[in-house]
């Protein structure tokens, strides 16, 4: 048996602590809580990990260098300190900072920003802000986003929860390198070592993107507190490849192939064959987002149930954007297609009489490429006939307006 393992689930507790207190990012007491929880399981990976160092052939010569390393590292001194201080003084009293952003549309040039006591709750908080903002919030898709940050006033320039993926990774390193210490057959068995050292497994999925965990929505259309996070599930290229077979009669295996080798214009045709196809079969379409870089292809599926919902998610993907720095950005959706009256510029294809259905492909790059492809369908009882395959060059569809703009940020910085 490993004589790590001990420690090993020590480390693993911690991840937990962890997602609970991500959890509760928006609840004062309870992140507070689950953030102790977190600094005081962290710390006391090293205590358990030297209990064991009688069953570890040269623990001393190993370990030194470690904690040569955890003494300067500034962040590593934070979180013994913090720990000490909890032990023997009491809670921590971490500052939290609450930001207010008036989402107007799409199209918004600048945001509106107010900073309110992070007291105050996102209700309380959001009506004062509606108030300010005044009639111009009644637009069907207008949102007020939330953002609360946490900060430790002994380690101002790291957000709490930033700084203690740090220090997890920081653990799992030192337990991955005492595995030279054992013997090939025990690591070999260790189901710890066996799992952090395989391909994109160091961190768990959770602790790898937390870019909405400070993040809440307020729906100014009906006054409701709404949030959405983007999250990935790993799934082999073998699995996913069978499930569409499955479902569909062929895989889609060109769709993530092409990914680096194909262009803009070519990944939506790709996207365009593949909706058609998936639309006969399920008779609608889920709208997604795929979010592609050199080495990464990350599929998001939502369900947005109007247009505020569609601007949450919007403007989610947009954050992902500039958190990851990825090569290009594609959808596909259904859409309503109208003529529409020039004379009635606030009027939506879905609100006019005579609106026909469509499959909507879009792209962005981070080159400032754009694609916009539109096919039209009707429907007969169960049969779907498709119309020509529309292709409306570089124009921008106005609703991916906020991730065009994140590929401009990324290009100035």
């Amino acid at each position: 048996m490993c004589p790590l393992r001990k420690a090993e689930k020590r480390l693993n507790d911690c991840a937990e602590f962890w997602k609970q207190a991500e959890e509760s990012y928006q609840v004062p007491i309870a992140f507070v809580r689950n953030t102790q929880a977190t600094i005081q399981g962290l710390r006391s990976v090293t205590f358990v990990l030297q209990n064991a160092k009688r069953q570890i052939q040269g623990f001393e010569a190993w370990y030194a260098p470690w904690q040569e390393k955890m003494r300067e590292d500034c962040v590593l001194r934070w979180l013994v300190d913090t720990r000490n201080k909890i032990e023997k003084v009491g809670d921590i009293e971490p500052a939290s900072k609450l930001h207010l952003t008036f989402c107007k549309g799409w199209l918004a040039d600048k945001d509106d920003e107010i900073d309110v006591p992070a007291s105050y709750t996102a209700e309380r908080a959001a009506d004062l802000f509606a108030k300010l903002i005044g009639p111009s919030s009644k637009a069907e898709d207008a949102l007020i986003r939330f953002r609360r940050e946490w900060r430790h006033p002994e380690l101002p320039d790291s957000e709490l929860l930033d700084a203690l993926v740090y220090c997890y990774g920081f653990m799992q390193k030192v337990l991955l390198d005492g595995h030279r210490c054992v013997e090939d057959s025990i690591r070999k068995e260790c189901p710890f070592y066996q799992a952090a050292t395989r391909a994109n497994e160091r961190l768990p999925l959770y602790m790898q993107d937390r870019s909405s965990s400070g993040s809440a929505w307020y729906r100014l259309k009906d006054r409701t507190i709404t949030s959405f996070g983007l999250t990935s599930r790993p799934m082999d290229a073998k699995t996913a490849s069978r499930a569409a077979k499955e479902r569909y009669g062929q895989s889609f295996e060109g769709l993530p192939k092409r990914e680096t080798k194909a262009t803009l214009l070519e990944r939506c045709e790709d996207l365009m064959r593949m909706g058609q196809h998936m639309l006969r079969t399920d008779g609608g379409l889920v709208t997604f987002f795929f979010i592609e870089g050199e080495d990464f292809f990350i599929p998001v599926g939502c369900q947005p149930r109007d247009r505020a919902d569609k601007h949450i998610i919007v403007r989610e993907v947009a954050d992902f954007v500039l958190l990851h720095r990825p090569d290009r950005v594609t959808c596909i959706s259904e859409m309503w297609v109208a003529k529409l009256d020039q004379n009635e510029p606030g009027v939506h294809a879905v609100d006019y009489p005579d609106r026909r259905e469509g499959i909507a492909v879009a792209g962005l790059s981070r080159t400032g490429e754009r694609v916009s492809l539109n096919c039209e369908f009707t429907r007969t009882n169960s049969d779907i006939e498709f119309g020509e395959i529309q292709n409306w060059g570089d124009t921008a569809d106005n609703w991916l307006e906020p991730i065009r703009k994140a590929f401009s940020k990324i290009n100035k910085n």
